[in-house]
């Protein structure tokens, strides 16, 4: 793929450095077994990462119901609440005792506070990144993907990305989402808005590259972008899937 136009020229030193370095561990991780050895796995295990904020029946019923029905059953399903008030908190885990599959990790990130976020804005561009840094960190799977509370996946989207990245030994892999009925399939393009958290799986590896929201407001980019530019920047070898295997909501919908 032309990688002209994702350069990293817009950068200031300090955040060139940090990529840079993550790039050079990352060649020599790649020689380790540790590296190799998910790609020989007959099932490797695939964390989900879902945060979320006082919407838990749109969570539950349409979020985790999408997660717990895919084809693919080697997961791990990470949900963290981010400040969410104590009576979601406690929906959400009724719901998971109900459900009784302990495949669920739920975790409540931070106290409870009220929220009122611009859409748009730079707080709404970098949104819930502390309890994704958190998800990350309880996160033990050979590959991780995320989806956010008002979106779905397909029921076999999970077995379609690790069929692409064992085959083809990636790093990363990427693919069309719709959203009210329509496809968004802009043929692996990734300039901003163009790809998102909810449509990508990546090696564990690329937990290192975190999430910075300072940095991603610096350059006034969504939290998701900036980790996404950060993953093709340290060296991934990666992948795209022309089918929509994400459908976003929007406002909820």
């Amino acid at each position: 793929m032309d990688m002209n136009y994702i350069e990293m020229d817009y950068y200031t030193d300090e955040d060139k450095s940090f990529v840079n370095s993550l790039k050079e561990e990352f060649v020599e991780y790649k020689k380790t077994d540790d590296y190799l050895e998910v790609f020989e796995k007959e099932s490797p295990l695939v964390s989900t990462i879902t945060c979320t904020y006082n919407r838990p029946k749109l969570l539950m019923d349409r979020c985790i119901d999408s997660i717990l029905k895919q084809t693919y059953k080697n997961i791990q399903i990470v949900i963290v609440g981010d400040r969410c008030h104590p009576d979601t908190n406690k929906e959400i885990l009724d719901r998971i005792e109900k459900i009784g599959d302990d495949r669920i990790i739920f975790e409540s990130f931070g106290e409870f506070c009220v929220r009122s976020v611009e859409r748009g804005s730079d707080e709404w561009k970098t949104a819930g990144s502390e309890a994704y840094l958190r998800a990350l960190e309880i996160a033990n799977g050979d590959f991780i993907t995320q989806l956010d509370d008002d979106d779905w996946y397909v029921e076999n989207r999970i077995e379609i990305l690790v069929k692409e990245m064992k085959e083809k030994k990636l790093d990363l892999v990427y693919h069309a989402w719709s959203q009210h009925g329509k496809i968004f399939d802009y043929g692996g393009k990734i300039e901003g808005g163009k790809t998102g958290s909810c449509v990508n799986m990546f090696h564990k590896f690329l937990k290192k590259v975190g999430c910075d929201p300072l940095c991603a407001q610096k350059y006034n980019e969504p939290s998701d972008i900036n980790r996404f530019m950060k993953y093709i920047w340290v060296g991934s070898k990666y992948g795209y899937v022309n089918m929509p295997l994400t459908h976003l909501g929007l406002n909820n919908v």
